[in-house]
Order: structure tokens, then sequence, then C-alpha cells
């Protein structure tokens, strides 16, 4: 059960979440509040993992000419829509230059498109190597690869001295969360072990507790900075803090998938919840690449009951009230936009269109 054909009804679930995990953060921009510090340390991770459990495939041709049509397929559906979406809200946002979207470290929030972009080259050339020379299992492949993205993270996360050539190209931040979906290919091709960690109340209950404690532990440190580090170099601070949101990151998609694991049944599509999850994850990328213009006109009544309180259950409450709704307005407005085979083909990176000759043969 290693390679993975077909979808899965809880990974799309948990992929619909994870989305409306990101919408809830952004609404808190910048990351202040102690709830949405404690969900950015696991949600990017989250999503970079289970593109790596998605991607990988244990039964896959990768000859030269198929690699290069999956990254040019990838060019059409990732990197396309994200120019054009992506300068179009910076044209939009008002007072920010057009070229800032490339020297942006983030792309203006739209930086995950570009991080993925560059991962998949590195997991399609990797694949394509040890297709043509690779004289070890896929098992030590997937292995190997994690070992490299650890070290991409060690020695390449912080790409300052490239300047702006490292943010045009989204490179930092492409070392920084590789090894999250290199992590989601070695568990995708060693189900087995990755499915003996659920069955295990230890590691369950370590990796749980683990999760809680070291989020607290890590905002604590955020408002006593300058107490530390007056005992302690900040250099030796920050790479304490940076390993420690390493450990919650694992912690986090270990637990939240172990959830949807567990109450699979409950996130299948004809429960209530589950369907609705469901329709998000299989259109994550619409609800990106749209969210930001909707978030622009939030009310500014409501930032009094998500940002500027103490209360911890009302950003709760609130806060994934208004993602949700968030994400249902993303979602009208690309159903819309796909009333246009061009526009859904070309902005939205559709794969399910054909145009011109293709629909004529589907037909």
């Amino acid at each position: 059960m290693a390679n993975i054909t077909k979808r899965i009804g809880y990974i799309d679930a948990l992929r619909g979440f994870t989305m409306i995990l990101v919408v809830f953060s952004h609404i808190y921009l910048p990351n202040v509040t102690p709830l949405n510090q404690f969900l950015v340390n696991f949600r990017m991770p989250l999503f970079f993992f289970i593109s790596g459990f998605i991607s990988f495939r244990m039964e896959q041709s990768w000859s030269g000419r198929e690699t290069l049509s999956r990254l040019g397929s990838k060019v059409r559906t990732m990197i396309i829509p994200a120019l054009v979406i992506g300068l179009t809200y910076t044209i939009m946002n008002g007072g920010v230059e057009i070229s800032y979207f490339f020297t942006h470290d983030r792309k203006m929030g739209y930086w995950f498109t570009f991080a993925l972009f560059n991962m998949l080259i590195i997991y399609y050339v990797a694949r394509w190597i040890h297709a043509r020379r690779g004289k070890t299992s896929l098992k030590v492949f997937t292995k190997r690869l994690y070992i490299l993205g650890i070290i991409f993270y060690i020695a390449l996360s912080d790409l300052s001295m490239l300047g702006d050539a490292g943010n045009i190209l989204t490179l930092g931040l492409t070392f920084k969360y590789f090894h999250f979906f290199a992590f989601g290919a070695v568990c995708s091709c060693n189900r087995e072990w990755f499915e003996n960690i659920f069955k295990s109340s230890t590691k369950m209950t370590i990796v749980v507790v683990g999760l809680f404690v070291l989020s607290w532990f890590v905002i604590s440190l955020r408002g006593n900075t300058e107490i530390i580090t007056a005992h302690i170099s900040p250099r030796v601070f920050e790479l304490a803090r940076a390993l420690l949101k390493v450990y919650i990151g694992y912690f986090g998609i270990i637990t939240v998938y172990g959830f949807f694991r567990r109450f699979g049944e409950f996130f299948s599509e004809n429960k209530y919840i589950g369907k609705p999850l469901q329709f998000v994850g299989r259109n994550t990328l619409d609800v990106y690449l749209l969210h930001y213009f909707v978030l622009l006109g939030m009310p500014v009544m409501l930032r009094p009951y998500i940002v500027d309180t103490t209360n911890l259950l009302m950003p709760l409450v609130v806060g994934m009230a208004v993602a949700i709704s968030i994400v249902a307005v993303s979602l009208l407005i690309s159903r819309i936009l796909r009333l246009s085979d061009y526009v859904a083909y070309y902005l939205l990176g559709a794969r399910d269109v054909k145009l011109g000759a293709d629909k004529s043969e589907t037909k």
C-alpha cells in the first residue's frame, strides 16, 4: 500500500482544513496573537507535507520527455496563475510598485506556489536521475531525499547574501520547507512505518503533548527575547527557537494527520462536514489565489473580535467563521470565473478543462 493511486477522502478533507487554517492565519496578519502564532508554526509545514505525500507515486515512468512534460504542466497550472493573479493583487493593493512583487521574499503572499514549484523541480529531477541510474529502492531514495532536505535547511535556508536574486526565485523559503515536502514523500512510500506511529498510544501521547508544550514554550520566548538574549547570544537563541519550531512542525503534522486518519469515516464525502472539506481540498489552488482579494474587503468592525482581544475563545470562533466565509466567497468567485474555459485554463490553471482541438476530441 505504498502507492496512492486514487484520491483518499480524508486526505482531501485534510487539505481543505489546512487551507482554512491558512486563510484563518491571514486574517491575523501580522501574526501577533498567541493563537495565530500556535497555528503558524505547523500549518505551512502541514501543507508542504501533504504536497510531498500526494506527489509520490511508486509506479511512474520517468523518461526525460515525461519529466519535462510534468514540469511544463506545473508551469501552466501553478506559475502562470500565481504570476497573473499575484501581479493583479499587487496593483490593486495600492501604494506598491509592481516590481515589488518580484523582489518581495513572500511574493505579496503568493510565495507558496513558487516555493512548491521549486520543490517539484528538485523532486522530479531526483526521480529522473534515480530512474536512469538509481540502484537503490524507492524507500532508500525517499530517505536520501529527506536527508537532502535537512541539508538544505541547515545550510541554505538563509540566502540573504543573495539579496534580491534569492527573493526573486523564492529559494530561501524553498530550502526552509523542503524537508517537510520530502518527509511527506517518505511517509507515502513507507506507509506501514508511518501508520505504526498512530497505532502506538505512547508515541502519539509524546507527539500531542510535545506539540502543545513546545508551542507554549516558543510563544513564551517571543515575549521574553531581551531577557533571554542577555544571558545567551542572539544567534544561539535564534537557532534554538528555529529548532523548536521544526519539532513543532513535525508534531503538528503527525497530530493533525492522525486526527483525520482516525476519524476518516467522519470526513468521508457522504458526511455533513466531510463533503465541503473535500470540496475545498480539491480546489485549494483557487482558494489560495483568490482569498487575498476577499481579505481586502474584510470589515474593520470585526478586528476587535479577532485581533484586539485577549480572549482566546473569541478569536477562534469569530476567526474561523470569517475564514470559512472567505473560503466560501473565494470558491464562489472561482465558480464564476470557471464559466469561461479560457479563464479557467489560463488564469486558474484548471486541469479538468480542455480547449480547442483537445476539447473536440473528448466529445
